[in-house]
């Protein structure tokens, strides 16, 4: 997300028409950035640049994207990012649509490669898959054949179950691995959340799980949404939330 965000900050200066889109907003900010990025996208002689997330893998019917930059990622998530191209296609026209892609290695702020949130394995996967592709034109089908040809299978290795196993014994343990992130409310939509109907679910706000505990409000929970201080995240209706304490990220 942070990435996505850098992209906006870098083009979205010199470009009337710019979107960011991305998970850390609101619901109701969400929806109007998906409809804007959508109808950037509706008019074929429109020029439009959209900087997105894994969010707009499947999420966004684009009408007339021709051209997709796109960090490396696994070969399904790459072969869903190429599905957001030139979606209106027609087979009859008699000038074709010629769409064209740019896949760059990811890399973190210290401008080295990383990895994730993928892993190494899968990457690798891809950049074989990438390789078998050549550079002549290719269709959804093509992409799932050079993926059919790859040996990706996986040996399956048996996994404990906190559920099943243990006998009589009920041991007090997670059922799935922690994740990275957290939903909270700003305590800026406390107030709208609780007068709204519905509010909890209008204004909940998916975040990256902070570094430190030093970001809570006075009101530390309603609903069971942990409450953000006004000082903690720095939200804009078009670029979404951030952690604003630079010990926090």
């Amino acid at each position: 997300v942070e990435r996505t965000r850098k992209v906006q900050q870098l083009l979205g200066t010199r470009n009337e028409d710019f979107s960011v889109y991305h998970s850390r907003f609101i619901y109701r900010d969400r929806l109007e950035r998906h409809t804007e990025v959508v109808e950037m996208f509706d008019t074929p002689s429109k020029a439009g640049i959209a900087s997105t997330s894994q969010v707009a893998e499947m999420s966004l019917d684009l009408g007339h994207a021709t051209l997709l930059v796109t960090e490396l990622a696994p070969i399904p998530a790459l072969i869903q990012r190429l599905g957001r191209l030139n979606r209106r296609a027609d087979p009859e026209a008699s000038s074709p649509v010629v769409c064209e892609f740019i896949v760059v290695e990811p890399v973190n702020d210290q401008i080295e490669f990383s990895p994730l949130p993928y892993d190494e394995s899968d990457l690798e996967l891809a950049r074989q898959w990438l390789g078998q592709l050549g550079q002549s034109a290719i269709s959804q089908a093509d992409l799932v054949a050079a993926w059919k040809d790859l040996d990706h299978s996986e040996k399956l290795l048996p996994e404990s179950s906190s559920w099943l196993e243990g006998g009589i014994e009920t041991p007090v343990d997670s059922i799935r691995e922690s994740g990275y992130g957290i939903t909270v409310i700003c305590e800026r939509h406390l107030s709208a959340a609780k007068s709204e109907r519905g509010g909890t679910a209008k204004y909940a706000l998916p975040m990256n799980r902070p570094a430190m505990e030093h970001w809570q409000a006075t009101e530390y929970r309603y609903r069971g949404f942990p409450i953000a201080s006004d000082d903690a995240i720095d939200y804009d209706r078009k670029t979404g939330g951030k952690w604003a304490t630079s010990n926090i990220f």
